[in-house]
């Protein structure tokens, strides 16, 4: 594990009203830059072959290793692929109204100037597989997903909720105002599910390790032509494309 010492100014965060409270921290958050490094290593070429499990499966995960985790515990031989697939997480938060242009349709409101919003009209470019747009709307707010699936909207993609008459003025540390309409979200983390994800059996091939990419032979055919032509030298010189063709064929029909 690897230590990272930052220095952080927390000037703004001090307090520089003429009471008790001068010259102390009185901000709730501190706000840090975390930086996150990922290191990848190439194992090379691999060969999927067809997975035969252990029969029968079994019927549930074992309890005495506490819950079930591939990446600890490895792969049983009778387990099925529904012990490795995660159980579906959802997440909420809040977020601003950056999303909303992407949902509005390309009209505006003669009378407020505003973009209009119109319910279950799809702004993506292939509205045969994915939505985009205004599930419902009201006085108060605007319903609507982004990147959802069109045979199930309610469960796939981003969902937002923008409320019309509640507005966020925040200050970041550099003193920038952000203003923005308040604006809910909530997604479900299905990105791993039984439809998108096999199990197979990995193996290595002895004589592919350490390569990434299957050897490759790289061929420059040139066809003798003779000698009669008086011609064959310009012929010959018609060959080379570029510089690198003249290092390529001096050792052969171009000597200097």
């Amino acid at each position: 594990m690897e230590t990272i010492k930052i220095i952080r100014n927390i000037e703004n965060y001090k307090s520089r009203v003429n009471d008790n409270t001068y010259n102390t921290i009185t901000a709730q958050t501190v706000n840090f830059n975390i930086f996150l490094e990922q290191k990848m290593d190439d194992q090379g070429i691999f060969t999927d072959m067809e997975f035969n499990p252990l029969l029968p499966y079994l019927t549930q995960k074992p309890n005495d290793l506490g819950v079930f985790n591939s990446f600890v515990y490895g792969r049983f031989p009778a387990a099925p692929l529904s012990f490795y697939l995660p159980t579906q997480l959802k997440v909420e938060g809040k977020s601003d109204d950056s999303q909303l242009p992407n949902v509005s349709s390309y009209r505006i409101d003669q009378n407020t100037r505003q973009p209009i919003y119109v319910s279950n009209l799809d702004m993506t470019v292939n509205s045969d597989l994915i939505f985009t747009g205004v599930i419902s709307q009201d006085n108060e707010k605007i319903v609507y997903a982004i990147n959802s699936f069109e045979n199930n909207i309610s469960g796939t993609g981003i969902h937002y909720i923008t409320f019309k008459n509640e507005y966020v003025n925040r200050v970041e540390d550099d003193g920038t105002q952000i203003f923005y309409k308040a604006t809910d979200f909530s997604t479900e983390l299905d990105s791993i599910n039984d439809s998108n994800v096999t199990l197979s059996a990995l193996t290595k091939q002895e004589e592919y390790l350490g390569l990434v990419f299957k050897p490759e032979v790289d061929s420059e055919v040139f066809i003798d032509r003779g000698v009669s032509d008086i011609f064959e030298r310009h012929a010959l010189l018609g060959e080379l494309k570029t510089t690198n063709d003249i290092d390529t064929n001096r050792g052969g029909f171009i000597r200097t």
